[in-house]
């Protein structure tokens, strides 16, 4: 997960996420528009071609009995020129619609938690932690395009579809004009979610490969709150007041 230079939230991002490739793809789509208007299905967006609405509806239905998701991860950032810039591994828990945790482990632990209305970025080694609200910076990213309705995403995205032995790829474009990033694409094998990679618009290339991929794993909402110890520093961008209970054991 990594660069997004281009707003005020996003450099304190990459103050709070040290390595580039660890922050790529939360930081990046940190910025970029919200899904889509609540409750809207795939039949009532206008929907550019058949063959766009295949796609979204095989995207759906790949997620349609998914509650919750666990994984381990890999993740590789390449330059422009194909030169190796970062990489990173670590674990991530979902649960649908809006929950989720991602674990960097190597080779700076970090953390992003989601508990549905905030969004926490916490670099253990910086002592750090920044917090937004749950808004149209936040609500496009990957672990929160896998956790939300992925039935609404004609409203941002232009969608295509390919298969082969067993896999699907999805290839989502923004509409929008002002997005950080050109272009996602999810891929599974055999429906079980193997890889994204995310094209961002100064041509850096991020491939997250998936692993030990479970699904409905058991998961409570607490598992999504984000801890924090005492003596961190607390960057607080919500709407609200700092409220992190400490988790029941």
């Amino acid at each position: 997960m990594d660069t997004t230079m281009f707003s005020g939230s996003t450099l304190l991002l990459k103050r709070a996420f040290k390595p580039l490739a660890a922050a790529m793809i939360i930081s990046t789509l940190a910025v970029s528009p919200v899904m889509a208007s609540q409750g809207k299905a795939v039949d009532d967006v206008k929907v550019i071609s058949l063959q766009e609405r295949e796609a979204a509806n095989e995207l759906s239905a790949l997620f349609a009995d998914v509650k919750t998701l666990s994984a381990s991860f890999d993740q590789h950032t390449l330059d422009d020129g194909g030169k190796r810039l970062q990489e990173s591994q670590g674990t991530m828990l979902l649960k649908r619609p809006d929950l989720f945790r991602w674990i960097v482990t190597e080779p700076f632990p970090q953390e992003v938690v989601s508990n549905g209305h905030r969004v926490s970025y916490y670099d253990k080694d910086l002592d750090q932690v920044t917090l937004q609200d749950m808004d149209k910076r936040t609500s496009a990213t990957p672990a929160l395009l896998l956790s939300g309705d992925t039935t609404e995403i004609l409203d941002q995205f232009i969608v295509k579809m390919s298969k082969a032995s067993g896999e699907h790829l999805f290839t989502l474009t923004p509409k929008s004009n002002d997005s950080p990033f050109q272009e996602l694409q999810v891929s599974f094998k055999d429906k079980i979610l193997k890889d994204m990679v995310l094209l961002d618009t100064l041509g850096s290339r991020t491939r997250i490969h998936f692993s030990d991929v479970k699904i409905n794993v058991k998961a409570k909402d607490r598992d999504f709150e984000l801890y924090v110890p005492p003596g961190t520093d607390v960057i607080d961008q919500t709407s609200t007041a700092l409220n992190t209970p400490k988790p029941k054991k």
